[in-house]
Protein backbone atom coordinates (compact mmCIF):
# COMPACT_ATOMS: atom_id res chain seq x y z
CA UNK A 1 0.00 0.00 0.00
CA UNK A 2 1.30 3.46 -0.90
CA UNK A 3 1.18 6.02 1.92
CA UNK A 4 2.16 9.69 2.04
CA UNK A 5 2.83 12.44 4.57
CA UNK A 6 2.34 16.09 3.62
CA UNK A 7 4.35 18.89 5.24
CA UNK A 8 3.44 22.55 4.77
CA UNK A 9 4.35 25.95 6.24
CA UNK A 10 0.96 27.28 7.39
CA UNK A 11 0.22 30.90 8.23
CA UNK A 12 -1.10 31.55 11.73
CA UNK A 13 -4.89 31.78 11.74
CA UNK A 14 -5.28 31.59 7.94
CA UNK A 15 -7.33 28.39 7.83
CA UNK A 16 -8.69 28.63 4.29
CA UNK A 17 -5.28 29.47 2.81
CA UNK A 18 -3.60 26.69 4.81
CA UNK A 19 -6.15 24.10 3.72
CA UNK A 20 -5.74 25.09 0.08
CA UNK A 21 -1.97 24.65 0.37
CA UNK A 22 -2.24 21.22 2.00
CA UNK A 23 -4.89 20.02 -0.45
CA UNK A 24 -2.66 20.76 -3.45
CA UNK A 25 0.07 18.45 -2.13
CA UNK A 26 -2.49 15.82 -1.17
CA UNK A 27 -3.78 15.76 -4.73
CA UNK A 28 -0.24 15.26 -6.03
CA UNK A 29 0.33 12.36 -3.64
CA UNK A 30 -2.98 10.79 -4.68
CA UNK A 31 -1.94 11.03 -8.33
CA UNK A 32 1.19 9.08 -7.36
CA UNK A 33 -1.04 6.31 -5.99
CA UNK A 34 -1.25 7.18 -2.28
CA UNK A 35 -4.15 5.45 -0.54
CA UNK A 36 -3.45 6.95 2.90
CA UNK A 37 -2.31 10.56 3.40
CA UNK A 38 -1.60 12.36 6.68
CA UNK A 39 -0.80 15.99 7.55
CA UNK A 40 1.25 17.62 10.29
CA UNK A 41 -0.06 18.96 13.58
CA UNK A 42 -1.43 22.55 13.27
CA UNK A 43 -1.51 22.24 9.47
CA UNK A 44 -4.79 24.19 9.15
CA UNK A 45 -4.28 26.75 11.94
CA UNK A 46 -0.56 27.45 12.10
CA UNK A 47 1.36 27.12 15.36
CA UNK A 48 -0.52 29.14 17.99
CA UNK A 49 0.54 27.46 21.25
CA UNK A 50 3.78 29.42 21.42
CA UNK A 51 1.51 32.17 22.78
CA UNK A 52 -0.58 32.13 25.92
CA UNK A 53 -3.43 34.09 24.34
CA UNK A 54 -7.19 33.41 24.66
CA UNK A 55 -7.84 34.80 21.18
CA UNK A 56 -6.63 31.55 19.62
CA UNK A 57 -9.52 29.57 21.06
CA UNK A 58 -11.39 30.96 18.06
CA UNK A 59 -9.47 28.45 15.95
CA UNK A 60 -11.07 25.50 17.75
CA UNK A 61 -13.59 23.40 15.79
CA UNK A 62 -15.84 20.42 16.18
CA UNK A 63 -15.93 17.51 13.75
CA UNK A 64 -18.48 19.56 11.81
CA UNK A 65 -16.09 22.49 11.39
CA UNK A 66 -14.42 23.84 8.26
CA UNK A 67 -11.22 21.78 8.49
CA UNK A 68 -12.95 18.42 8.81
CA UNK A 69 -15.74 19.25 6.35
CA UNK A 70 -13.21 20.35 3.72
CA UNK A 71 -11.07 17.27 4.16
CA UNK A 72 -14.06 14.93 4.16
CA UNK A 73 -15.03 16.30 0.76
CA UNK A 74 -11.46 15.83 -0.46
CA UNK A 75 -11.27 12.23 0.81
CA UNK A 76 -14.55 11.43 -0.95
CA UNK A 77 -13.39 13.09 -4.17
CA UNK A 78 -10.04 11.26 -4.24
CA UNK A 79 -11.33 8.00 -2.76
CA UNK A 80 -8.48 7.82 -0.24
CA UNK A 81 -8.11 7.76 3.55
CA UNK A 82 -6.96 10.99 5.22
CA UNK A 83 -5.60 11.57 8.73
CA UNK A 84 -6.48 15.15 9.68
CA UNK A 85 -5.15 16.93 12.79
CA UNK A 86 -7.36 19.70 14.20
CA UNK A 87 -7.86 21.86 17.31
CA UNK A 88 -10.95 20.17 18.70
CA UNK A 89 -13.65 21.86 20.78
CA UNK A 90 -15.76 19.31 22.67
CA UNK A 91 -18.32 20.73 23.11
CA UNK A 92 -17.87 24.20 21.62
CA UNK A 93 -19.79 26.08 24.35
CA UNK A 94 -17.04 26.45 26.92
CA UNK A 95 -16.17 22.77 27.11
CA UNK A 96 -12.87 20.92 26.90
CA UNK A 97 -10.35 21.29 24.09
CA UNK A 98 -8.12 18.63 22.57
CA UNK A 99 -5.23 18.30 20.15
CA UNK A 100 -6.86 15.71 17.89
CA UNK A 101 -6.50 13.84 14.62
CA UNK A 102 -9.46 12.41 12.75
CA UNK A 103 -9.35 9.44 10.38
CA UNK A 104 -11.58 9.98 7.34
CA UNK A 105 -12.42 7.15 4.95
CA UNK A 106 -12.41 7.27 1.16
CA UNK A 107 -16.19 7.57 1.37
CA UNK A 108 -15.79 10.81 3.32
CA UNK A 109 -16.90 9.29 6.64
CA UNK A 110 -15.36 9.95 10.04
CA UNK A 111 -14.21 6.49 11.12
CA UNK A 112 -12.08 7.17 14.20
CA UNK A 113 -10.17 9.73 16.21
CA UNK A 114 -7.06 10.08 18.35
CA UNK A 115 -6.52 12.76 20.99
CA UNK A 116 -2.96 13.69 22.01
CA UNK A 117 -2.23 12.16 25.40
CA UNK A 118 0.94 13.92 26.56
CA UNK A 119 0.65 17.71 26.75
CA UNK A 120 3.91 19.66 27.17
CA UNK A 121 4.45 22.75 29.28
CA UNK A 122 7.22 25.34 29.41
CA UNK A 123 7.72 27.63 26.41
CA UNK A 124 5.09 25.63 24.54
CA UNK A 125 1.80 26.66 26.16
CA UNK A 126 -0.24 23.64 25.10
CA UNK A 127 -1.56 23.11 28.61
CA UNK A 128 -3.27 26.48 28.34
CA UNK A 129 -5.26 25.19 25.36
CA UNK A 130 -5.54 21.40 25.60
CA UNK A 131 -6.40 18.72 28.12
CA UNK A 132 -4.87 15.23 27.79
CA UNK A 133 -6.65 12.92 25.37
CA UNK A 134 -9.25 10.54 26.80
CA UNK A 135 -9.54 8.02 23.95
CA UNK A 136 -6.53 5.86 24.81
CA UNK A 137 -4.27 4.62 22.02
CA UNK A 138 -6.60 3.32 19.29
CA UNK A 139 -5.70 1.55 16.08
CA UNK A 140 -7.46 1.93 12.76
CA UNK A 141 -7.83 -0.45 9.80
CA UNK A 142 -7.46 0.18 6.11
CA UNK A 143 -7.77 -3.13 4.31
CA UNK A 144 -4.97 -5.33 5.69
CA UNK A 145 -3.15 -2.34 7.15
CA UNK A 146 -3.47 -1.54 10.87
CA UNK A 147 -2.15 1.86 11.97
CA UNK A 148 -2.07 4.21 14.94
CA UNK A 149 -1.43 7.92 15.50
CA UNK A 150 1.15 9.70 17.67
CA UNK A 151 1.05 13.50 17.91
CA UNK A 152 4.30 15.45 18.40
CA UNK A 153 5.32 15.32 22.11
CA UNK A 154 3.70 11.87 22.39
CA UNK A 155 6.65 10.46 20.48
CA UNK A 156 8.95 10.88 23.49
CA UNK A 157 7.00 8.28 25.51
CA UNK A 158 7.80 4.66 24.69
CA UNK A 159 4.45 3.44 25.98
CA UNK A 160 2.50 4.54 22.91
CA UNK A 161 4.37 2.71 20.12
CA UNK A 162 4.58 -0.30 22.43
CA UNK A 163 0.79 -0.30 22.79
CA UNK A 164 0.48 -0.03 19.00
CA UNK A 165 2.79 -3.03 18.67
CA UNK A 166 0.71 -5.08 21.09
CA UNK A 167 -2.49 -4.09 19.27
CA UNK A 168 -1.07 -5.41 16.00
CA UNK A 169 -0.32 -2.11 14.24
CA UNK A 170 1.91 -2.16 11.18
CA UNK A 171 2.34 1.61 10.94
CA UNK A 172 2.69 4.57 13.32
CA UNK A 173 1.85 8.03 11.98
CA UNK A 174 3.84 10.72 13.81
CA UNK A 175 2.29 14.16 13.28
CA UNK A 176 4.38 17.05 14.61
CA UNK A 177 4.01 20.80 14.27
CA UNK A 178 5.88 22.55 17.08
CA UNK A 179 8.66 25.02 16.47
CA UNK A 180 12.22 24.57 17.67
CA UNK A 181 14.98 27.06 18.50
CA UNK A 182 17.49 25.05 16.46
CA UNK A 183 17.50 22.00 14.14
CA UNK A 184 16.38 18.98 16.14
CA UNK A 185 19.15 16.40 15.89
CA UNK A 186 17.10 13.78 17.73
CA UNK A 187 14.25 13.68 15.18
CA UNK A 188 15.68 11.02 12.87
CA UNK A 189 17.23 8.99 15.69
CA UNK A 190 13.96 8.91 17.64
CA UNK A 191 11.91 7.84 14.63
CA UNK A 192 14.39 5.14 13.64
CA UNK A 193 14.44 3.73 17.17
CA UNK A 194 10.64 3.79 17.32
CA UNK A 195 10.49 1.78 14.10
CA UNK A 196 13.25 -0.69 14.98
CA UNK A 197 12.32 -1.24 18.64
CA UNK A 198 8.69 -1.99 17.79
CA UNK A 199 8.84 -3.56 14.33
CA UNK A 200 6.76 -0.73 12.88
CA UNK A 201 6.76 1.36 9.77
CA UNK A 202 6.90 5.01 10.87
CA UNK A 203 5.50 7.77 8.65
CA UNK A 204 6.32 11.15 10.16
CA UNK A 205 5.71 14.76 9.18
CA UNK A 206 6.53 18.18 10.66
CA UNK A 207 5.89 21.80 9.78
CA UNK A 208 7.98 22.82 6.78
CA UNK A 209 10.59 25.57 6.89
CA UNK A 210 9.31 29.01 7.79
CA UNK A 211 10.22 31.64 10.35
CA UNK A 212 7.00 33.43 11.36
CA UNK A 213 7.14 35.46 14.60
CA UNK A 214 10.76 34.47 15.19
CA UNK A 215 10.03 30.73 15.26
CA UNK A 216 11.94 28.11 13.28
CA UNK A 217 10.64 24.96 11.58
CA UNK A 218 12.61 22.24 9.85
CA UNK A 219 10.27 19.84 8.05
CA UNK A 220 12.09 16.53 7.65
CA UNK A 221 9.12 14.27 6.78
CA UNK A 222 10.19 10.62 6.79
CA UNK A 223 9.05 7.09 5.95
CA UNK A 224 11.03 4.48 7.90
CA UNK A 225 10.73 0.69 7.66
CA UNK A 226 10.51 -1.80 10.57
CA UNK A 227 14.29 -2.32 10.44
CA UNK A 228 14.90 1.40 11.06
CA UNK A 229 15.91 2.15 7.46
CA UNK A 230 14.71 5.39 5.85
CA UNK A 231 12.71 4.66 2.69
CA UNK A 232 11.76 8.23 1.78
CA UNK A 233 12.79 11.61 3.11
CA UNK A 234 12.11 15.27 2.52
CA UNK A 235 14.22 18.21 3.65
CA UNK A 236 12.75 21.43 5.03
CA UNK A 237 10.66 22.56 2.07
CA UNK A 238 6.93 22.09 1.57
CA UNK A 239 5.80 18.91 -0.16
CA UNK A 240 5.34 15.28 0.79
CA UNK A 241 7.08 11.95 1.20
CA UNK A 242 5.60 8.85 -0.37
CA UNK A 243 6.40 5.16 -0.28
CA UNK A 244 5.10 1.61 -0.43
CA UNK A 245 4.65 -0.34 2.80
CA UNK A 246 4.07 -4.06 3.26
CA UNK A 247 2.33 -5.43 6.40
CA UNK A 248 3.92 -8.82 5.65
CA UNK A 249 7.36 -7.33 6.26
CA UNK A 250 6.22 -6.26 9.72
CA UNK A 251 5.24 -9.85 10.51
CA UNK A 252 8.60 -11.14 9.31
CA UNK A 253 10.62 -8.58 11.28
CA UNK A 254 8.69 -9.21 14.47
CA UNK A 255 9.16 -12.93 14.06
CA UNK A 256 12.91 -12.38 13.93
CA UNK A 257 13.00 -9.93 16.85
CA UNK A 258 10.69 -12.00 19.12
CA UNK A 259 9.97 -8.79 21.04
CA UNK A 260 6.51 -9.75 22.27
CA UNK A 261 7.55 -13.29 23.23
CA UNK A 262 10.46 -11.90 25.24
CA UNK A 263 8.46 -9.21 27.00
CA UNK A 264 8.35 -9.21 30.82
CA UNK A 265 5.85 -7.61 33.19
CA UNK A 266 8.27 -7.22 36.10
CA UNK A 267 10.08 -4.14 34.70
CA UNK A 268 6.73 -2.47 34.04
CA UNK A 269 5.63 -3.17 37.59
CA UNK A 270 8.87 -1.69 38.91
CA UNK A 271 8.34 1.39 36.74
CA UNK A 272 4.79 1.84 38.04
CA UNK A 273 5.99 1.56 41.63
CA UNK A 274 8.64 4.22 41.05
CA UNK A 275 6.06 6.55 39.50
CA UNK A 276 3.47 6.13 42.28
CA UNK A 277 2.92 9.39 44.06
CA UNK A 278 5.46 11.35 42.02
CA UNK A 279 4.71 14.65 40.33
CA UNK A 280 6.28 14.53 36.87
Amino acid sequence: MIVAAVQTAPDLGAREKNLTRAISFCREAARQGAELVCFQEYFSTGFFTGQNDPQWFRLAETEQGETVATMRALARELGITLVVPFFEADPPDGGRYYNSALVISGEGKNIGKYRKQFIPSGKNHEKFYFVPGNLGTPVFRLGKLVFGIIICYDRHFFELPRILLLKGAHLALVLSGASSPKPETTWDAGLQLMAYNHGLYVLATRTASAIPQGLSYFGQARLIDPCGQTLAARADEEGYVLGDIDPEKVREVRGQQSLVRNYRLEPLQELLELLQGRIL
